[in-house]
C-alpha cells in the first residue's frame, strides 16, 4: 500500500515539472518600453521556434507575426537577391549556349578535316600503289642501248669512253680497267666521269701508256647485270703501241743512268718561282742520254722565264713567276740508247692574294691574233675567282718592250673577254696584259703575252720587185705606184749601190 501510494506521487511530481516545463518555454516575459521617444518597439511575448523547422523566408511570410523594420528591409534583400539570381542564371543560360554552339561548330570542322585528311592519304595511297604497278610494268633489266667500242689515240691527246645504259629501276654502273675497278681518287687530274640521262662517258685526258688497255663497264640492278667491254690503244710518238708486248729484251748498259730522287706534287703560290729537280744513280753518258721536259706533252724549251739546267747527275726546271697558265702534269723524260724512262708530277698554281681587298684573280690564257701595223686583237678568258663579288669587266695594259712602262688601253671597262688594240706604233715590239675588275677594284695582272712585232701582213702582197742588169733589184710597193697614177706625175729611179735596191719616188 506504501509502495503505491510513493509511485502516485513521483508520477504526480513528474507531471507538474512537465507542465511547468511547457509553459516556460511557450512564454517569456520581456520588458516593455513605454518611451515614446524609442525607435524600436518589442512585444511582449515571442515564440521561440526551432531553427531545423522553418527558413527566414517562411517567417518573413507569416502574417501573425509583429512587424519590424528589420523584418521588411530582410524581405527587400531576399526579393533583390532573387532577382540578382535570376539575371545571373540568365547570363549564364546565354553564355552556356553559345559554348555549346562553339563546340558544334568546331567538331564540324574538325569532322571536315579528318574527311579531308582521310580523303587525301587514301588518294595518295590510291596514287602509289598506280605508281607501283606502272613500275612493276616498266621494269626491265639492264641493257646497253649503245656498248663501248674499241680507241685508238696518240699519246697527249684526249679520249672519251662512252656507253647508253637502260633499265628500271635505274641500274649501278661500275667502271674496270683491266679487271680492276677504277678509281677516280688516284688521277682526279686525269680522268673524268659522268652519267647523264643514261649517258656514262669516262673522259681521259692527256693520255700515255699506262692509260692503256682493256675497259669493262658493270651495270648492276635486282632484276639483273650487264656488261659492255672496250679496248684503249695509246700510239706513242716513238713509234710503239702502248701496251702491246714484246718478246725483244733489251740490251742493257751497265753504266746507264736510271733515276734517283725525283720531284712530288708541288703546290706553288700564284706569282712566285719555283723549281722542279730530280738527281740520276749515275751521270748521264754523253750522246747517248738526255733529259727533256713536258707539260701537258708539249715539250718545254729555255726562254726569259724558264732556265733548263743539266749537270751530270741532276736536271732541273726553274720558272721565275709561277701564273695559273703553268698548271698541269709535268713530265721528265730520260732517254737512253735502249729505252725511254719517264717520271710525271702534277703541279698546283694556288691564287695569290689579291691586289685590294675582295679584288678578282688574274685573267687567263690571253692571246694576241689579228697582228696588223697599228693595231691587234686580244682575247682571254676569265679569272678562275671573281673575288668578293662577279667580275663586272677588263682593264687592258700594254707595253713597249725595253721601256718596261704599262699603260692602259681602255678608259671604260670592258665588258667582253676580248678587246682591239688601236693606236699602235709599225714596226714596235709590244707586251699585253690584263686586268679583271669588280666592285673592289681592279686585281692582279694576267701573265703578259710574248712580245709581238706590229707589221702589215699583206705587205708581200703590195710589193713588187722587178731585176734589173748586174743583178740589182728595184722594189716598188702598190701604195706609191696608186698615189702616182692619180697626181699623173713622172717618177725618178734612184739606185742605191749599198744594198742595191731601187726607190720610186715622185719627182716634184
Amino acid at each position: 500500500m506504501e509502495t503505491r501510494t510513493v509511485m502516485q506521487r513521483e508520477r504526480e511530481e513528474q507531471s507538474s515539472k512537465m507542465s511547468q516545463s511547457m509553459q516556460l518555454s511557450s512564454q517569456i516575459q520581456k520588458k516593455t518600453f513605454t518611451s515614446s521617444d524609442e525607435d524600436a518597439s518589442y512585444s511582449d511575448l515571442y515564440p521561440i521556434i526551432p531553427a531545423d523547422l522553418m527558413s527566414v523566408k517562411e517567417l518573413l511570410d507569416m502574417d501573425h507575426l509583429p512587424r519590424h523594420r528589420t523584418w521588411e528591409f530582410l524581405k527587400e534583400t531576399l526579393a533583390a537577391n532573387k532577382g540578382y539570381r535570376r539575371d545571373e542564371w540568365t547570363m549564364f543560360g546565354n553564355e552556356a549556349e553559345k559554348v555549346e554552339l562553339d563546340v558544334i561548330r568546331n567538331q564540324r570542322v574538325l569532322r571536315k578535316r579528318v574527311d579531308t585528311m582521310a580523303l587525301r592519304k587514301q588518294a595518295q595511297n590510291k596514287a602509289s600503289a598506280h605508281l607501283r604497278y606502272l613500275e612493276r610494268l616498266s621494269q626491265r633489266a639492264p641493257d646497253f642501248a649503245v656498248p663501248l667500242r674499241a680507241h685508238t689515240v696518240w699519246e697527249g691527246m684526249t679520249v672519251t669512253l662512252s656507253c647508253i645504259v637502260q633499265g628500271c629501276p635505274p641500274p649501278k654502273v661500275t667502271w674496270f680497267k683491266d679487271g680492276w675497278p677504277l678509281r677516280m681518287s688516284d688521277q682526279p687530274w686525269n680522268y673524268s666521269l659522268q652519267q647523264k640521262f643514261g649517258v656514262n662517258s669516262l673522259e681521259i685526258r692527256r693520255c700515255s701508256p699506262d692509260d692503256a688497255g682493256k675497259y669493262k663497264v658493270v651495270a648492276k640492278s635486282p632484276l639483273g647485270e650487264a656488261m659492255t667491254f672496250g679496248t684503249l690503244v695509246v700510239n706513242s710518238y716513238q713509234g710503239a703501241v702502248a701496251g702491246s708486248e714484246s718478246s725483244k729484251t733489251p740490251m742493257k748498259y751497265e753504266n746507264a743512268a736510271q733515276f734517283g730522287s725525283t720531284f712530288p706534287p708541288t703546290w706553288v703560290r700564284e706569282g712566285e718561282s719555283f723549281t722542279l729537280q730530280c738527281t740520276f744513280t749515275s751521270a748521264l753518258l754523253p750522246s747517248l742520254q738526255d733529259a727533256t721536259w713536258f707539260r701537258d706533252g708539249i715539250q718545254l724549251h729555255p726562254s726569259n722565264t724558264v732556265d733548263i739546267k743539266t749537270a751530270d747527275d741532276n736536271a732541273s726546271i726553274t720558272f721565275k713567276a709561277a701564273h695559273k697558265e703553268l698548271e698541269g702534269v709535268y713530265t721528265i723524260q730520260l732517254r737512253t740508247c735502249d729505252e725511254i724512262q719517264e717520271h710525271s708530277a702534277f703541279v698546283y698554281i694556288v691564287d695569290a692574294s689579291a691586289a685590294v681587298l675582295g679584288g678578282p684573280a688574274s685573267p687567263l690564257a690571253v692571246k694576241v691574233s689579228d697582228v696588223n701595223k697599228d693595231y691587234v686583237f686580244l682575247t682571254w678568258q676569265p679569272p678562275s675567282a671573281d673575288g668578293a663579288s662577279s667580275v663586272e669587266g677588263y682593264y687592258v695594259e700594254r707595253c713597249v718592250v725595253g721601256e718596261g712602262e704599262w699603260v692602259r688601253c681602255n678608259v671604260n671597262i670592258q665588258k667582253m673577254c676580248y678587246y682591239p688594240v688601236s693606236g699602235l706604233k709599225e714596226g714596235t715590239l709590244y707586251q699585253f696584259r690584263v686586268r679583271a675588275v669588280n666592285q673592289a677594284g681592279a686585281g692582279r695582272p694576267s701573265k703578259a703575252t710574248e712580245p709581238v712585232l706590229t707589221a702589215d701582213p699583206l705587205q708581200h702582197t703590195r710589193t713588187t720587185v722587178v731585176k734589173v742588169d748586174r743583178g740589182r733589184t728595184i722594189t716598188v710597193t702598190k701604195d706609191e705606184l696608186e698615189g702616182e697614177k692619180e697626181e699623173n706625175d713622172q717618177f725618178l729611179v734612184v739606185f742605191c749601190e749599198c744594198t742595191q735596191w731601187l726607190k720610186v719616188v715622185r719627182r716634184l
